[in-house]
């Protein structure tokens, strides 16, 4: 009982900070189910909300936004969803995947425990920023087209002093620094050394994602699969 009240004023009082430190400014989600592409949308979505608003962004991952410069144009970076967060953007981005294949990655990339609570987790994610969300990217059209999805965001952004030949190239010279950098991640693109986004695929989830959790995972989100047309093994 007491963890349970501590934890719901620990959130109010984050709630609280988050609202105050944003005042007045215009708030903008990169939201998404993780190893979704997540960081080459967001980086999209910054170099054009810095043409649209020439210095008046400033951008970084929710759990640094108190070092963050306080400018007109707030753009955060975010996974996990929240619905008084949520409330507080004008503008939500949102991109997902197949969810073994972001569970699968997560196991690589950061060794979270192979249960069901975590594609849980990520349909419950995945189910309230699709509701809120102003832009949705599926990571499979991604790899298919990039120019569709550029061309999706700035739309969204109302941004039209662009070309989807200079964004390219702006993410390709940003991952290059990032790699040359010697330190975990670039503060500004947040991608970090050998940062990959199209390497995975689709269907790369088979030595993470197998046998009685994959059969649980099927059949626990079977509607969800054959929503977004996914097959499923069963």
């Amino acid at each position: 009982m007491f963890k349970r009240i501590s934890k719901k004023y620990k959130r109010l009082r984050h709630l609280a900070g988050f609202y105050t430190f944003m005042g007045n400014r215009k708030l903008i989600f990169c939201a998404s189910m993780p190893r979704s592409a997540s960081t080459w949308m967001y980086n999209v979505t910054r170099i054009l909300l810095e043409k649209k608003y020439p210095g008046q962004v400033s951008a970084g991952w929710i759990k640094d936004y108190k070092e963050l410069d306080k400018k007109p144009i707030m753009l955060i970076k975010i996974h996990q969803y929240d619905a008084g967060l949520a409330r507080r953007a004008q503008t939500i981005l949102y991109s997902y995947r197949d969810i073994r294949d972001a569970f699968a990655s997560c196991i690589r990339k950061f060794g979270v425990k192979t249960t069901i609570n975590f594609p849980r987790r990520l349909i419950y994610d995945d189910t309230h920023w699709k509701t809120d969300a102003h832009c949705i990217m599926k990571y499979e059209d991604f790899v298919s087209d990039q120019a569709v999805e550029i061309q999706k965001i700035a739309k969204t952004l109302e941004v039209t002093n662009y070309t989807v030949e200079d964004i390219l190239q702006e993410i390709k010279n940003l991952k290059k620094s990032a790699s040359a950098e010697d330190k975990p991640h670039d503060k500004q693109s947040l991608f970090h050394e050998n940062h990959a986004t199209t390497k995975g695929g689709h269907g790369n989830w088979e030595n993470e994602v197998n046998g009685e959790l994959l059969q649980q995972i099927e059949t626990e989100f079977k509607d969800w699969f054959t929503e977004h047309q996914y097959t499923i093994t069963q």
